[in-house]
């Protein structure tokens, strides 16, 4: 049995880094947690979970992830939208509308379920700026393939 939880977070990066694009640049995708120099906004792949779930068939969990988008502003309402903005693009590309082109956690295993089961927003404030979280989990069913 090997590791579905680095595979799917890998898959999430792979899916990510680079694609997310905010006033003209990509912005960082980190996993476990963000640099401790990083500037906002950043994404960080964070807050696994895993059941078993094996059957006759081989090894398959049922996995989630938390997508933690952070952004700042000295002005709540452009820190907000830019939170929302980020957000839209990493549903569209973890799970886009067709069904199709889901993270792709190969070679060793498939992904054969995608739901967004939560999706959450937290504010904190600062002496400088507000601090703008929106936490989204993904849950998947995530099957080991045969070598």
């Amino acid at each position: 049995m090997k590791n579905s939880g680095t595979a799917l977070r890998k898959a999430y990066y792979n899916k990510l880094a680079g694609a997310v694009i905010i006033r003209g640049a990509a912005v960082p995708v980190y996993a476990g947690i963000a640099d401790i120099n990083a500037s906002k906004p950043y994404i960080v792949l964070t807050g696994q979970t895993a059941t078993d779930i094996s059957g006759k068939d081989g090894w398959s969990d049922e996995r989630t992830i938390l997508v933690d988008i952070t952004t700042g502003s000295s002005e709540g309402i452009s820190g907000e939208s830019e939170s929302e903005d980020i957000a839209i693009q990493v549903c569209a590309l973890i799970a886009p509308e067709n069904y199709a082109n889901w993270p792709d956690a190969g070679p060793d295993f498939q992904i054969t379920t995608l739901d967004k089961i939560s999706e959450n927003d937290l504010v904190e404030k600062d002496d400088t700026e507000i601090v703008f979280r929106k936490l989204i989990r993904f849950r998947h069913q995530v099957h080991e393939l045969n070598s």
